[in-house]
């Protein structure tokens, strides 16, 4: 899975990100 390891990275940090406000 060479394409699912950093796109669920991305995801999860995406996720976290504009849940906490840190992203955007």
């Amino acid at each position: 899975m060479p394409i699912f390891g950093p796109l669920f990275i991305l995801y999860y940090t995406s996720l976290r990100g504009q849940s906490l406000g840190i992203i955007r």
